[in-house]
């Protein structure tokens, strides 16, 4: 009898768990769209400041939101179809590779100077921002 109410007590308990993990993973992302931008630099300078010093540029930009301006060198999608914009950074090995939240109804063209932004999140051989919406074309 007491075995009975200890697994049911168990199994409440692991029922309960399971629910509020699936809540908490579906619940929506937060959006950056209406935050204000920590920074606001062009891409040259981004990725200069990530070329020279990353430990201080993650201190400075990771994480945070930041307006990122400059031309349009590419544009691609990720595994999830989401497009992936590319910003010159005038270095050959890379530039600002920038995740849209959100498919836009018209894309900026190539060669087009634009205004992004985005969460920061360091940088691979592409600075990387995510979260991502076009602010100015």
């Amino acid at each position: 009898m007491i075995m009975k109410k200890v697994l049911s007590f168990i199994l409440g308990i692991i029922i309960i768990l399971l629910l509020a993990f699936i809540v908490v993973i579906n619940l929506p992302q937060a959006s950056i769209k209406n935050k204000a931008a920590d920074y606001s630099i062009d891409a040259n300078e981004l990725f200069s400041a990530y070329s020279v010093n990353e430990a201080k540029a993650n201190s400075t930009y990771n994480g945070k939101v930041i307006e990122v301006s400059g031309k349009l060198i590419d544009i691609s999608e990720d595994e999830q179809g989401a497009p992936v914009l590319l910003l010159d950074s005038g270095d050959d090995f890379g530039g600002i590779l920038c995740t849209l939240d959100n498919k836009p109804k018209n894309l900026p063209s190539i060669g087009q100077k634009i205004k992004v932004k985005g969460q920061c999140n360091g940088i691979l051989m592409d600075v990387v921002l995510n979260k991502c919406h076009i602010i100015t074309k």
